[in-house]
C-alpha cells in the first residue's frame, strides 16, 4: 500500500507516517521503484503505534485531574 493510502485509511499525514519511520517506530518500509510499499504487518505496527499514542492521551488527560 502506497504511503498516500495508508495516511488516508489512518487520517494521519505523509510526512508523519515517514517521522515514525525516521525514529524507527516503523519500517524499514519495503521500497519498489522508490516508492514506499507498506505491507500488513507494517500496517499493524501503525495501528498499535496509533491506539498507544490515544492511550497515552487519554491517561495524561485522566491524570491530570487526580
Amino acid at each position: 500500500m502506497k504511503i498516500e493510502e495508508v495516511a488516508t485509511q489512518f487520517s494521519i499525514s505523509s510526512p508523519t507516517l515517514r517521522y515514525y519511520e525516521h525514529e524507527g517506530l516503523l519500517g524499514p518500509v519495503k521500497r519498489v521503484h522508490g516508492i514506499r510499499d507498506y505491507s500488513d504487518r507494517d500496517l499493524e505496527r501503525l495501528d498499535f503505534i496509533l491506539c498507544t499514542k490515544k492511550m497515552w492521551n487519554v491517561f495524561k488527560t485522566n491524570t491530570a485531574f487526580h
